[in-house]
């Protein structure tokens, strides 16, 4: 067969190498920009160096949702979120639950989702009260009572739920942290992680104001 009579290659079109090469290079500083304002945020927030980096295609990042898990996985990986729920039992005994249990929650999917449900819990959660100085015509205070209204009625749920599984009295939510042991506990003291003084219940609200009306 006489080679001249073969089809060329395909050849694409410059711009769209050119294209291609800009969508590479976009999604691959998509991928680096949200780890790097990760790795520098400090007391006062995220480098605004690397906020800059970022911005360009923060858009980008949300959309693809390349900006979670860094707070949760390896290698710093932060405190997680339970729930401790209490109630009197038909028989006027006080009963207790906490989940996610991994005894009870079982396979892991199962255990995933309820800690998926108490994180979820602990990140709306708005206080109990303000500091009285707050103007209640304020956008602070309009915030913080849509917050609020917003906490109460998932934490109602996961009441309301408990209760008609279990039956009994009215249940009481209580959020609890579960933190990390330190270096010196763990290398020096060898803290089981189920220690009891690494888990806090946290108050429903600013201390110096509980029980203050807002």
């Amino acid at each position: 067969m006489n080679d001249d009579t073969l089809s060329p290659p395909f050849a694409p079109p410059r711009w769209l190498k050119i294209a291609i090469s800009i969508a590479v290079v976009v999604h691959l500083w998509a991928v680096v920009a949200e780890p790097i304002r990760f790795s520098t945020r400090g007391p006062g927030g995220p480098s605004p160096a690397a906020s800059a980096f970022r911005a360009p295609v923060g858009r980008y990042v949300d959309f693809l949702y390349l900006s979670h898990g860094y707070a949760f996985f390896a290698p710093d990986p932060g405190p997680s979120h339970l729930v401790a729920a209490s109630w009197i039992d038909a028989d006027g005994q006080p009963q207790t639950e906490t989940f996610p249990d991994r005894n009870n929650q079982w396979p892991r999917l199962l255990y995933h989702r309820h800690f998926m449900l108490t994180e979820f819990l602990h990140n709306m959660h708005e206080p109990q009260s303000l500091p009285p100085d707050v103007p209640r015509d304020s956008v602070i205070f309009r915030e913080w009572r849509s917050g609020r209204d917003r906490y109460e009625m998932i934490r109602d749920g996961f009441a309301n739920h408990l209760q008609h599984v279990h039956g009994g009295s009215a249940v009481q939510i209580d959020r609890v942290e579960h933190r990390m042991p330190g270096i010196p506990e763990f290398i020096e003291e060898r803290i089981d992680l189920q220690n009891e003084r690494l888990y806090l219940t946290l108050p429903d609200g600013l201390p110096a104001f509980d029980g203050i009306a807002p």
